[in-house]
């Protein structure tokens, strides 16, 4: 009877140590997809405010040409500056901006989001963390500026720590939702804030699925922790 339990605490730990080695590789399997299959990161992030607007400017790469279809293209150097206006009778067709960017001039119009009012712009540079960055805002005769502030170097978690963390804490639902990583997918990582200007920012990852589904995690840049999911 002795022997019996022994076997038995034998096989239940060999069982174990089996499971232990077979989920670690799926989490390091999984990690280096979403890290390969990366369609989308923002590197350097900064925040500023006028009178009567909050404003963003941040960069980093992304794919070209840029679509959520599931698959991850070469990726080109991008740059946004966007602005949310705290008056909803602002027209975007009436706006300009100039970007200085350590001295050069970056000028353009707005482009209105569909989805939740802000006015972007693709100015086409690479940002750094330790750029001097100003933003004008011209509504016909009327000027406003900002001096933005960078705040992703203050991020406790980079971006790649983020996608790690959901590799480790989502591989079951991820290998779910991809057929055990059968379906091809791409993942978008963001930098969100919600408006006004808060002191919280976090990590947005989208992993869009080739079939059309999308899994979104929100990560503290604090902690890494997974806030929020929506599978």
């Amino acid at each position: 009877m002795k022997n019996l339990t022994y076997k038995s605490k034998k096989i239940v730990l060999l069982s174990l140590l089996i499971c232990v080695f077979m989920f670690g590789g799926c989490d390091q399997d999984l990690n280096q997809k979403l890290q390969t299959n990366i369609s989308e990161f923002c590197t350097s992030y900064f925040i500023g405010e006028t009178q009567n607007y909050y404003v963003e400017v941040f960069g980093g790469e992304r794919e070209k040409p840029y679509e959520l279809n599931g698959i991850s293209e070469e990726k080109v150097t991008y740059s946004i500056v966007s602005i949310t206006p705290k008056s909803s009778n602002t027209q975007a067709d009436e706006i300009e901006y100039c970007v200085e960017l350590n001295g050069k001039t970056y000028e353009g119009a707005f482009d209105e989001s569909p989805f939740d009012g802000t006015l972007a712009a693709d100015f086409c540079t690479s940002l750094k963390e330790d750029d001097t960055i100003f933003v004008y805002i011209k509504l016909r005769d009327n000027t406003e500026v900002a001096k933005m502030t960078c705040l992703s170097n203050i991020f406790l978690i980079e971006y790649s720590t983020a996608l790690s963390n959901i590799a480790t804490n989502s591989v079951n639902e991820i290998l779910s939702a991809t057929e055990n990583l059968s379906l091809g997918f791409e993942c978008y990582v963001q930098v969100i804030n919600k408006m006004p200007m808060l002191e919280k920012y976090f990590w947005c990852v989208n992993i869009v699925i080739n079939n059309g589904k999308i899994l979104t995690y929100i990560i503290d840049t604090e902690t890494g922790e997974i806030l929020a999911k929506n599978l």
